[in-house]
């Protein structure tokens, strides 16, 4: 889950004000991970519009995708842009036997990184899915 971050204070609400009124915000991309990522984070889902201005979905975006463990059970995700993080993790699946390395025994998480705690035996280069 990816939630905003603006001047070091988790935002509850963001607001997006355009110049025309609109009736639905089928997408709504940040210009530097538009620029910069393959496949943009989209903030349209969950979002709310009233005249020009589109609410987005302070829970977040859920996002799940697949990683490699790296050195010292870390995962590096993927960099969104400024001001944006990850606000937890829900679930990290091991590919090979689908066996849940976070419920039982959550690691941590700062930024883009994620540490697994070392319950359920992950090994680097592992492949992994996060959600």
């Amino acid at each position: 889950m990816v939630r905003t971050l603006i001047g070091g204070i988790l935002a509850d609400e963001i607001r997006v004000t355009v110049t025309d009124d609109v009736k639905l915000a089928r997408h709504v991309f940040d210009a530097f991970d538009l620029n910069n990522n393959v496949i943009p984070t989209d903030f349209a889902e969950g979002s709310t519009v009233s005249g020009n201005v589109i609410t987005l979905d302070n829970n977040g975006i859920q996002r799940k995708e697949s990683y490699t463990i790296g050195v010292g059970l870390t995962i590096t995700t993927a960099f969104i842009t400024p001001g944006a993080e990850i606000a937890g993790v829900t679930s990290v699946l091991r590919t090979s036997d689908n066996a849940e390395l976070w419920s039982s025994a959550p690691g941590t998480f700062t930024g883009y990184t994620i540490t697994l705690s070392g319950v359920g035996a992950p090994v680097f280069s592992f492949q992994l899915i996060i959600s």
